[in-house]
Parts: C-alpha cells; structure tokens; sequence
C-alpha cells in the first residue's frame, strides 16, 4: 500500500494520471555521494538565499548609516560663466561671473546625532539577524549531514542484511 500511494504522489507530481502505471529499475547500493562537512558547510552559505538577503540588509542599513553621516559634510557649489557679447556696441564686449555657494547647516539640535544612532542601531540589530540566520543555516546542514551519514549507516546494515538473507536462502 506504501508503495501505490509514492507511485501515485509521484504520478501527480509529475502530471500524469494517479493510475498510470510504471515501474523503476534497483540500482545496486553504493556509496553514496561522499560530502565534506566543511564543503558543505561552504556551499550553504554561498547558496543559501535567506542568508543572501540577510547580507543585502546589512548593506542596506550600513549604506543608511554612511549617507546619514554625510550630511554633516557641507555642500560647496562653483559656478563660472562667460559671456562675450560680439556686434553690440552698448554693452560691454566681454563679461565673466564666478559665483561660490555653501550650504551647511551647523545647528541641527541634535537631530543628526540621534538619526545616525538610530541607524547604528539598526545595523547592528541587522548584523545580530545576519549571524542568526548564518547560524541557522550550519545547523541545518550539520542537522542533514548526520541524517544523510545515519542514512548510510542504515542502508549498509539492510545490505549485509539482504546478504546474509540470500545466503540463508541459499542454504535452505
């Protein structure tokens, strides 16, 4: 019964209808695909798309801080023009401006010392998420890595089993 209800969820899996009947050829048990902790450990944290965004959050609120403090820098504006009035004689032939404008805003009451600690603030709330979910991500690969090594634990013992059954039969 086990075995018609995968067959069946994997006929609806696959589109087709519950009843189509199909069978699968045994592969013969072998190692499986032989996994370092520390590659895999690797590969999770370059793939894992939760941990990805976490980062880009960080950055996010990192960049928030960096332009907030750029507000205390003043914004310094030159401005040269030229003009040259060629053909008219009751004006002058030439005539250049230079113009400097400075805009800074000393007294703020505090305002941009609050806002910058409000968002150092946040970025570290931001880095404290980014490290939990890095955290969660090693232990659910630590977590898979000792099922998938449980599992090949288990499927040599149902080898040696079915061995040691064949040779029962055998005997018998």
């Amino acid at each position: 019964d086990a075995l018609d209800l995968q067959k069946q969820n994997l006929n609806r899996l696959l589109g087709r209808d519950l009843r189509t009947p199909f069978s699968v050829e045994t592969l013969p048990f072998g190692d499986l695909v032989e996994w370092n902790l520390d590659t895999a450990r690797k590969q999770a944290l370059e793939q894992r798309p939760e941990l990805r965004e976490a980062q880009l959050q960080t950055k996010v609120a990192q960049m928030d801080v960096r332009r907030e403090h750029a507000k205390y820098i003043p914004d310094v504006s030159l401005q040269v023009s030229y003009l040259g009035f060629q053909n008219v004689n009751f004006l002058p032939q030439n005539a250049g401006t230079v113009g400097v404008a400075v805009q800074w805003q000393p007294f703020d009451w505090g305002y941009k010392k609050l806002r910058t600690a409000e968002l150092k603030a946040t970025t570290e709330q931001k880095e404290t998420a980014e490290q939990d979910v890095e955290q969660r991500v090693l232990l659910d690969v630590e977590n898979r890595f000792r099922k998938l090594e449980e599992t090949q634990v288990l499927l040599d013992a149902q080898t040696d089993q079915r061995g040691a059954e064949q040779a029962k039969l055998r005997e018998v």
